[in-house]
């Protein structure tokens, strides 16, 4: 829009040196997209359309941008499927989520130490090991989802791809 209304000729006019997207005007952009992608998830919920966030997106850029004719600023960063279900489903089980206070700062960040690290991961400890003690098994959850999240190939990927997002998006 910028380059086909005359923006950057309006601004040398002035005396202003036109500049090129940067990375503040990306994080600015990455959410307003987010935000965007949630308000219409949240829309649809409340027309009885279910909805699923597609992480993958932010992986295999290069192949991303060719299929969908991205130019230069433009970033695939996030997909949402939006549909109904072919069959009724079951009542859906709920993903357990960690108690707020323990994710919710106020004023300032929140810096959990390890007893109150071990009292948040009490939920998902006891549907992990029922039954058992929980010594030692907070760090085995823990660790299952580094292995999972962080160190994985899709991970290794995403990285990869993220980096050469950003790679063309400073050209």
């Amino acid at each position: 829009m910028f380059l086909m209304s005359g923006s950057e000729e309006k601004a040398r006019e002035r005396g202003i040196t036109p500049r090129p997207p940067q990375e503040g005007d990306l994080l600015l952009a990455c959410c307003d997209t987010l935000l965007a992608a949630q308000n219409a998830v949240i829309a649809a919920e409340s027309m009885g359309i279910g909805s699923c966030y597609i992480g993958d997106i932010l992986e295999q850029y290069e192949t991303h941008r060719q299929l969908l004719d991205l130019p230069q600023y433009v970033i695939p960063l996030t997909l949402v499927c939006f549909g109904r279900p072919a069959v009724a489903k079951e009542e859906k089980r709920l993903t357990p989520r960690y108690d707020a206070q323990f994710i919710v700062s106020r004023n300032r960040y929140h810096r959990l130490t390890r007893p109150q690290v071990e009292e948040m991961m009490q939920p998902a400890v006891e549907k992990a090991f029922p039954g058992e003690s929980h010594a030692g098994h907070v760090d085995e959850l823990i660790q299952r989802v580094y292995l999972r999240k962080f160190v994985s190939d899709f991970s290794v990927e995403m990285t990869r791809s993220v980096r050469e997002m950003l790679k063309n998006w400073q050209k």
